[in-house]
């Protein structure tokens, strides 16, 4: 069990750590004092410190504590003492974020070439894109400010060009993994933070080299299933970014193998959606890490796709985008994890595409590239909160 849990362990109710935390830096008491239901929440989940050494204890936490908060992640902070050590996360949790004005003129004025099956995170108020394939492979990539729209270059990768891979955002850092250039399938990866701006290597992963695979965060831990070599895969990985260490997930005849498919989190739930194995896959899954039970989704409002992009505000999966057997499309829908129901997507201001890449920044979600016919560079971003695309 982790030191939080040991701390949460068999202790009551208390104003204690809450009060210390209120205090604790001028942004942690802004997201209280902005968020009056986060602020009851936490009176109700922080307990009593009755010693000196668990007083301890809580102040070595208060840094990953105060990006938590800050993020609504409450379930990583909170989390029951008998509950999972796998905690779950929320990205892109609903918090209003400060926008530009013309940002979505600005987001699709990028200093980046044209390109299709590039990837994208973010952080905080900024989005990472890199990769992808235009008339070559590239390994470049840019930041893109939101509050200020202004657009940065990313420093070198060490990793060579490709398309097919993933990016997975925990906290400051994304974890970039896999993918192709022509037929030279990968198995590396590597790190990228965005506080330091700085690049480092990942340590070898215990699966084969593979393309159109998803990945998704929990906690700390970075969730990678399926994709594609020579044949479609059933098997994931699990990468613990505080071990910096990988762990092999075991298989389960529950869990549908799937290629160019796409993945999401909710607390500590992966919500899969999309992809094909010899035909376009006719339903999506919900693994719940906790009870390590796989689930099927009820059938979604659009199409069934491939190469279609998906992105989590809240509870609330986003998937936009993609092909069929016959055509590019334009629309999306959004799953309700909570509910477990679909809601659909309203018209969007741009053109159907493939292998763009989407993310979510507070409430809303940033769609950027692809391909049609030609190779894009333009952008849209869809506000979940109020259902509307932004202009």
């Amino acid at each position: 069990m982790s030191d939080w849990g040991d701390i949460l362990k068999g202790k009551s109710k208390s104003e204690a750590i809450f009060d210390y935390c209120k205090t604790f830096a001028y942004g942690l008491n802004k997201i209280l004092v902005d968020n009056p239901a986060l602020h009851t929440y936490l009176k109700s989940k922080f307990i009593r410190v009755q010693s000196k050494e668990l007083k301890a204890k809580v102040e070595d936490k208060i840094v990953s504590i105060h990006w938590d908060i800050k993020s609504e992640n409450l379930e990583a902070v909170f989390a029951d003492a008998n509950a999972s050590p796998v905690a779950g996360t929320t990205v892109g949790t609903g918090t209003d974020v400060q926008f530009a004005s013309d940002v979505v003129k600005k987001f699709s004025n990028s200093p980046l070439s044209p390109r299709t099956s590039h990837v994208s995170a973010a952080f905080e108020n900024k989005v990472m894109i890199w990769g992808g394939v235009n008339n070559s492979y590239l390994n470049d990539g840019a930041i893109f400010d939101v509050t200020t729209g202004q657009w940065s270059l990313l420093p070198n990768s060490p990793l060579l060009a490709r398309i097919g891979h993933t990016a997975t955002a925990v906290k400051n850092k994304v974890i970039i993994w896999g993918g192709t250039e022509r037929s030279s399938f990968k198995r590396d990866g590597a790190i990228y933070d965005f506080l330091t701006n700085q690049w480092s290597v990942l340590p070898t992963a215990p699966l084969s080299e593979r393309i159109g695979h998803s990945s998704a965060a929990v906690g700390d831990k970075i969730l990678i299933l399926g994709g594609r070599e020579t044949s479609v895969k059933d098997d994931g990985a699990i990468f613990d970014l505080q071990t910096n260490s990988w762990t092999q997930m075991p298989k389960s005849s529950s869990f549908s193998g799937r290629r160019d498919h796409t993945a999401a989190a909710f607390e500590n739930k992966i919500i899969i959606w999309g992809g094909e194995d010899d035909k376009l896959k006719s339903y999506g899954q919900l693994y719940d890490l906790v009870n390590n039970r796989w689930t099927i989704l009820p059938n979604a409002p659009i199409s069934l796709r491939v190469n279609h992009s998906s992105a989590a505000v809240g509870s609330k999966i986003v998937i936009w985008g993609g092909e069929n057997e016959n055509f590019k499309l334009a629309d999306g829908a959004i799953y309700d994890v909570t509910a477990n129901k679909w809601l659909t997507m309203p018209s969007a201001p741009i053109s159907a595409r493939i292998s763009h890449s989407s993310v979510s920044v507070g409430n809303k979600i940033l769609i950027w590239g692809g391909t049609d016919s030609s190779f894009k560079s333009d952008g849209a971003i869809f506000d979940v909160a109020t259902m509307t695309w932004m202009q």
